[in-house]
């Protein structure tokens, strides 16, 4: 198993994006046999511990290693995990005004934007920029038809891996893909910079489409300021803590269910925090739909704890 899995290392380091643009996706890198789930865990484990053996040997260094595990990451995480909510997704309505929807295009900076009719969950199309001003040089604006112009949706399930996104979307040369849940509702976008960056990192672009904070923030040795939106399964994975995920999906929901309600941070007796074991949340921004920002306070382990 060795000489394979160091074939594979090889391969991976050769180019990591490489692997999942080959065609298969992570199932495919290690062998062109199906392998059980429990093989494909065995492996990846395996090929973990010659990453931190090579780096120890200084023939892989820190960000290879991680870009790797990475890698090896995508066809575990689903495309919820990492899609921008519904609730922060720019879109227009097809029965709307043109002139006013190109000038709400242009005043948020955004490149491609999701078209519906009459509802949000009815996502008909994707307008790219660039094809609006193409025709805006032609003339009359008011002529401009976005039906004509923009393109097919390619919609992908909340629970499909994002590395069978990833190929899918290169095949189709699409930069956009449309979430949708159980029901056909819509959840939410995907764009091929968000797929990138789950590999490299984030990606920092002055004309980012939609620009966010980091979402976990060291403020002190166990403090931390978070994202609403994050994750717990990532909150719970960086923190290396154990904060419950049967029943919500982000870390504000899990607070918001919680408490009962959208805490006022004006009033001074309001409950605006809940604890986890030896983990408080605590709202600190919130507005009418949901909790922005929060800290999460750690227990400070004792000498007998370590």
């Amino acid at each position: 198993m060795e000489d394979g899995v160091g074939s594979t290392l090889r391969n991976l380091l050769k180019s990591p994006l490489g692997i999942i643009s080959g065609g298969r996706g992570f199932k495919g890198i290690f062998s062109k046999n199906e392998q059980s789930e429990e093989t494909e865990e065995a492996l990846k484990e395996e090929l973990i511990t010659i990453l931190d053996e090579e780096e120890g040997k200084g023939a892989v260094n820190l960000f290879e290693k991680e870009m790797i595990k990475r890698v090896l990451k995508l066809y575990e995480t689903k495309a919820k995990e990492i899609m921008i909510p519904r609730t922060s997704v720019f879109a227009v309505n097809i029965e709307d005004d043109v002139c006013d929807i190109i000038d709400e295009i242009i005043e948020e900076r955004y490149s491609r934007v999701p078209v519906y009719e009459k509802d949000i969950d009815n996502i008909i199309g994707v307008v790219h920029i660039k094809d609006l001003f193409a025709q805006m040089r032609k003339g009359n604006i008011d002529c401009i038809n976005l039906r004509g112009i923009m393109k097919q949706p390619y919609f992908v399930h909340e629970y499909k891996s994002i590395d069978e996104i990833f190929l899918e979307m290169q095949k189709n040369r699409t930069h956009m893909a449309l979430v949708i849940d159980e029901y056909g509702g819509f959840s939410g976008i995907i764009t091929i910079e968000d797929l990138v960056e789950e590999i490299v990192g984030d990606i920092s672009d002055e004309d980012d489409e939609y620009e966010v904070d980091e979402p976990i923030f060291r403020i002190s040795e166990n403090t931390y300021k978070v994202d609403g939106l994050t994750s717990i399964s990532d909150v719970n994975e960086l923190l290396e803590i154990e904060l419950p995920t049967d029943v919500n999906d982000t870390i504000g929901g899990l607070l918001l269910g919680t408490l009962g309600k959208i805490p006022n941070l004006e009033e001074e007796n309001e409950e605006t925090n809940a604890f986890f074991d030896d983990v408080e949340l605590k709202a600190i921004k919130v507005s009418d739909k949901r909790i922005e920002t929060l800290l999460v306070k750690l227990k400070p382990k004792s000498f007998l704890d370590i």
